[in-house]
This record gives C-alpha cells, structure tokens and sequence, in this order.
C-alpha cells in the first residue's frame, strides 16, 4: 500500500477570486516524484486554500507524510494544521520548512511538540532525503543535513545544507504537471504564477534573508526552462507572473525574457502583467524593460532602492545607496 504524502502552503486570496500555485511545495513534490525510490510515496492533492484547519485535517486520507511550507502570512494557521493533524493523525511525521522556520530554534519544540522536523533553507532536496529515511524500519533523520530534529522535545540540529548547485535544481512543477489538477477542480479561481529565473543575491543587507552568507553567490535557472514556464503560462490563460528572484534585470538574459514574455502576449494575450523585485543598481537595462513592459501594457510598477539618507543606518545594515543626484535624475527619468 502507498504512503500518503500532503503539502501545504496556503495563500490569501485577493481580489474575489485570485489565487497564487502553491510554487515552494511544488517543488518539493516534482523533485521527490522525479526519484526513482520514492515510487512507494503518493501525493494528495496539493493544500493551498485557507480553509478551516480542523476540517482540512480531518480530509486527509492516512497521511504518512504531511509537509508545511510557513510564511509569516500563513503561520499561524500552519501551526494549527500540524497540530489538528497531528490530534488526528498521531503516526504521520510532520515537517516545517519556509522562510518564517526559525533557524535559532532552541525551544521550538516545547512550545510546537506536535512538529517532528524543521527544514531550514532550501529545501527540495532535503525533503527527498526525508522521505527516503522514512521507508527505513527505524528511521534516524539526524544524519540529513539542513534539519532541527525533535528529540523528545529537545531541538537537535544537523550539519548545514549547502545551497543547491544549478544542476541539482528541481524540475519545474509547471512543466511536470504538479498544478494541473488544480486548473481543472477550481475554475472558479484566477490562479497567478510565481517564476525564478536564479537564486540567491550579491548583496549584504544584514536585515534581508536573500543577503545571508549562504545565498550570496547567485545561480541561474537555464532559459529555456523560464521560457517554457512563461509558454505554459500563456497556454493556461494565466493573467499575472510574479517573479521572485531577489534582482530581476541583474542579468543580460532578463531582457530576453522580458521580451519573450511581451510577445507572447502579443501572440495569446497572455500573461497580461509582470512583477518583479527590480535589480538594486538601476541602469540602462532595467529602464528599457520597465519601459518595454509599459508600452505593452504589462508593468505594474518598477522599484529604485533607497533603504535610508542616514550614513549611520547605512552602515549598519551594510547598503549603499546610489548617489543621491543621480537617484533624482532616475525618478525623473521614470516619471
């Protein structure tokens, strides 16, 4: 018999009807589908809906495996899932990875016991390993990296991840398939894309996760894959790409794609906007896409990052502001 796996990120819906794919688990999922040693493991459908926990706990069927991807929007109803599940559901292991996972996490346990396991970073592949030690008689996941382990409630952390290599990047759960089954049990809902053309950033802020030691040098997804994702957004009818790389128009490529991305558009009338976290240091480029993207009717805003005028705040948080006369001169520029 199968192994039950569910995943949940839950969103807000805004608007009346609008709706985010629940990306980060997808991941996880086409990354996990995609090893040939986790075939004993079966998915349920994808949990993205702020529903009431009790009842959403309550419909899952003998879950084995139920992992939470926690934001600060959806915390708290994270917490209540994983304890009505674990009410419920007493022998499932249930997992928590997401940007709101503390990594100091002496404690957390005490006050959260019905959580087995914190995944810190990124995670994809970490919680294929966690899958994989779960068909084990006696599973130990001390000894996978990236972890806090539950021990009695007493928090036990292994050794750091490092940061995916490009080739160790997940396929892509648009293109494998993951939310297809959505698109066709919710018609009634607007569903928006959330794309990355790389990871991590240059930069040092020391009030940013993206600036952290480990995400400091940034890797690429290969084009081809970004564009084959913009194409499935197109034939799917999906009105927004939000792109959620920490500097989009940092690289030479991010014209291409925007471009690419205009004359889809301009061929099925999809996607109809773009948004994006803009590259910090503004030049040349960023304004011929920003300017690409409002002559075609799909900019929703372009950003210039100022954090502070106070040199003493400046410093402390390790951020240099481009000069001052030549930050006027842009916002003219834009305006």
């Amino acid at each position: 018999m199968a192994r039950k796996v569910y995943l949940a990120q839950v969103n807000n819906k805004f608007g009346e009807n609008k709706v985010f794919f629940p990306y980060s688990v997808g991941l996880l999922q086409a990354h996990a589908k995609a090893q040939p040693d986790l075939k004993e493991y079966d998915f349920g459908k994808l949990l993205f809906l702020r529903e009431d926990p009790h009842s959403v706990a309550r419909s899952l069927d003998s879950p084995d495996v139920l992992g939470v991807s926690a934001y600060i929007w959806n915390w708290e109803w994270s917490k209540a899932l994983a304890r009505e599940t674990r009410d419920q559901h007493p022998g499932s292991l249930i997992v928590m990875g997401g940007p709101q996972v503390p990594d100091r996490s002496d404690g957390f346990f005490v006050e959260h016991p019905y959580v087995d396991l914190l995944v810190h970073g990124e995670g994809e592949i970490t919680f294929s390993d966690i899958l994989r030690e779960r068909l084990k008689e006696n599973p130990d996941y001390i000894n996978i990296s990236g972890l806090t382990v539950n021990k009695n409630g007493i928090s036990k952390s292994t050794t750091p991840r490092p940061r995916l290599k490009e080739e160790e990047f997940p396929p892509s759960p648009y293109l494998t398939g993951e939310f297809d089954d959505l698109l066709r049990d919710h018609p009634d809902l607007e569903f928006h894309v959330t794309s990355e053309t790389h990871r991590g950033c240059p930069y040092s802020c020391t009030f940013c996760q993206w600036g952290s030691e480990l995400q400091a040098k940034v890797r690429k997804f290969p084009e081809e894959r970004v564009k084959e994702e913009y194409k499935w957004a197109a034939e799917n009818k999906i009105p927004m790409i939000y792109n959620a790389d920490a500097n989009f128009g940092m690289f030479k490529e991010d014209e291409g794609l925007t471009d690419y991305l205009i004359s889809l558009k301009e061929r099925t009338g999809f996607p109809q906007q773009l948004r994006a976290n803009w590259a910090k240091n503004s030049h040349e480029r960023m304004f011929n896409m920003a300017q690409k993207l409002t002559q075609a009717g799909m900019d929703v805003g372009v950003t210039l990052s100022l954090q502070s005028l106070d040199k003493k705040v400046l410093e402390n948080i390790k951020r240099r502001n481009i000069k001052f006369d030549n930050f006027t001169s842009l916002v003219g520029r834009y305006e």
